[in-house]
């Protein structure tokens, strides 16, 4: 199993967008904080399908990448996603 950590931005006026920064291209977006968490793993999930997963960095390490935080302000929620290739695979 593999924890992905992903990066929350907004608010709960003009909603909440999402990505895995170890994940390129997985996005989600909600209204609310739970919306996000679930659509998340969902996006996850469904990004991986069939592909080998990359590998899951730390969020110490992804704070210390100049690309990563280049784009982020200080207003983020950073979440552990969890993801089980085998766990998708059987379902």
């Amino acid at each position: 199993m593999k924890t992905y950590i992903l990066i929350i931005e907004g608010d709960a006026v003009s909603g909440y967008s999402a990505y895995f920064p170890d994940v390129l291209g997985c996005v989600t977006a909600g209204d609310s904080l739970d919306e996000i968490r679930r659509l998340a793993a969902e996006a996850l999930a469904l990004h991986l399908e069939g592909d080998t997963a990359p590998p899951a960095r730390s969020l110490a390490e992804i704070l210390a990448d100049p690309e990563v935080a280049s784009d982020l302000d200080g207003s983020e929620l950073y979440v552990p996603v969890a993801y089980d290739a085998e766990q998708f695979a059987a379902a």
